[in-house]
Order: structure tokens, then sequence, then C-alpha cells
């Protein structure tokens, strides 16, 4: 069964950084997502949408010329 480590899951065993997929027989998938339901997805997660930081509405005044 594939997991989609949605979040980083550590154990004494294991270590999954987010972003990795996994293939675990069905008994350790149902044992991974009752100890840590929010790491793991049985979906693949849609990738994050990064948002373009907004210039101030007021940069042509503050970088305009001095006298």
């Amino acid at each position: 069964m594939k997991l989609y480590v949605i979040k980083d899951y550590r154990s004494r065993a294991v270590f999954y950084p987010k972003g990795q997929e996994i293939d675990v027989s069905e008994g350790d998938a149902a044992f991974l997502m009752a100890d840590a339901p929010g790491c793991f997805s049985v979906e693949k997660p849609k990738p994050e949408k990064k948002e373009v930081e907004q210039p101030p509405a007021d940069k042509m005044v503050r970088r305009g010329k001095t006298k």
C-alpha cells in the first residue's frame, strides 16, 4: 500500500521526511495512520502554491528622488 508523507514523521526505528512516498504493508499502514494521522495520506497531496510577495503600494514614493 502506498502512503504519502505530508508532514515529517520520526520514531525510534524510522524517519520519513515530508514529500516522500512509501510502500508499506496493510498492517504497517494501519499502524502509521493510527500513530500519526496528520503525517500520512493515502491520496497524493496537491502541490502547494507559493504566493508572490506584493511590493508596497507606495514603492515609487519611497524610492523617489530627494532634493
